[in-house]
């Protein structure tokens, strides 16, 4: 079976912050940077499994990536030899 691994971004969106999947035009909006990571920890944790696994980028003010997680945690590549 293919494994998948979809991409999300959390980004500065004029004075909110937004979580985006790659290659989808769909926005959702936050107050708090925050409240975005919270909710999409949250959704992707839950939504994860081990064929399709999510990748989430949080980008600070400035634009550039300042952590990086991986759903199912267990599958973090950074985490398996080799």
């Amino acid at each position: 079976m293919p494994h998948t691994l979809t991409k999300y971004h959390i980004y500065p969106h004029g004075f909110k912050w937004a979580l985006k999947a790659e290659n989808s035009d769909r926005v959702k909006l936050f107050d708090t940077q925050y409240e975005a990571v919270d909710h999409s920890t949250n959704a992707l944790r839950n939504s994860a499994t081990a064929t399709n696994r999510k990748q989430l980028f949080i980008h600070g003010t400035g634009g550039r990536i300042r952590a990086e997680r991986y759903y199912p945690k267990n599958l973090d590549p950074r985490n398996i030899p080799g």
